[in-house]
């Protein structure tokens, strides 16, 4: 399974710009160190991150610095193992996220590099692009249910944004560990919400979920367009607020909640490759069920990014076919 070649194709970024900074162009098959795996990808997804270390938006919590391969999460094939690398073997299937804030060999090319602790097995019932989507949308959903809320059979949850990436998980993952689950998304996503599981759907468009006669023992808002400070009113004594897209308000929320009783959790991916076989699991299972909107190209990977960043929002997850 070596590479036949020295080179590869992959979304390259050379300095932070608009829609041309990215294009599809070869560069040098990278090599695994220490402790580190090549794999040949068979297919990535896209993420908001994506685009954000393109723009440079996020310029000053990354070290990673361009030229960079964009791109994290993938599912492939070993294909190269570094010195000390043990449990893997060359040939194995697997799936996982590349750190694009410290690494600059993403996924939305040929072949990456990770470390073997952020590697995930792929069962063969799951499809190298349902893997590709897992790991950033959907072990930051696992993770923030059972490890960052605990979540319990006959709780209530509710989900902000549950039609995205993380929430078409969370759903499904909220139904699978028993909990009463309310989701916010359109109009338009009301029916995939229900075929997900969902017990209630909430028109964001026409009803504030404030406003609800509930209270919910979890909110996690995978959406980042709300607050604790608005949430809190329909959360439960006891319950926990989390969000995906922390900003300055979850902090003075983490230092105020307390006071009400009350929780507030900045959810932040730690990649472990434990967390995305439990999750496989239950995908093998059929207890979730990955939502991918479509599947593209590689050269069409940079036109998706831009529309991305623009505004485009698509239910769940789009995948790369690379191989």
């Amino acid at each position: 399974m070596s590479p036949p070649t020295s080179s590869m194709r992959a979304v390259t970024v050379h300095a932070w710009g608009g829609a041309d900074a990215a294009r599809v162009e070869d560069r040098p098959i990278p090599a695994p160190g220490p402790g580190e795996v090549q794999v040949a990808v068979v297919a990535s997804s896209l993420n908001p991150l994506d685009y954000k270390a393109r723009t440079g938006e996020l310029r000053l919590l990354m070290r990673a610095k361009p030229p960079k391969v964009l791109g994290g999460d993938f599912s492939g094939t070993i294909s190269a193992l570094g010195a000390g690398v043990t449990g893997f073997a060359i040939g194995d299937e697997v799936f996982g996220c590349v750190d694009e804030f410290t690494d600059t060999r993403g996924s939305h090319a040929e072949y990456c590099v990770v470390p073997a602790t952020a590697l995930s097995r792929k069962p063969a019932a799951v499809t190298h692009e349902q893997a590709a989507s897992l790991t950033m949308a959907g072990v930051t959903a696992w993770q923030a249910l059972t490890r960052h809320a605990g979540l319990k059979a006959g709780q209530r949850l509710l989900v902000l944004g549950g039609s995205g990436g993380v929430g078409s998980v969370a759903v499904q993952l909220g139904k699978a560990l028993g909990a009463h689950v309310t989701a916010t998304a359109s109009a338009a996503n009301a029916g995939l919400l229900r075929e997900l599981g969902a017990d209630a759907c909430v028109d964001h468009g026409t009803t504030d979920y404030a406003s609800l006669p509930d209270r919910f023992d979890v909110i996690l808002d995978c959406a980042g367009t709300s607050s604790y400070f608005h949430a809190r009113r329909v959360l439960a004594r006891g319950g926990a607020y989390l969000t995906t897209l922390p900003g300055p308000g979850a902090l003075l929320g983490q230092v105020l909640a307390p006071l009400l009783g009350q929780r507030v959790v900045m959810v932040v991916l730690k990649l472990q490759g434990p967390d995305g076989e439990q999750l496989a699991s239950l995908v093998s299972q059929g207890k979730v069920r990955p939502v991918l909107s479509r599947t593209l190209k590689l050269d069409e990977v940079p036109a998706a990014l831009e529309a991305m960043r623009l505004g485009q929002r698509l239910p769940g997850k789009q995948a790369v076919r690379i191989r």
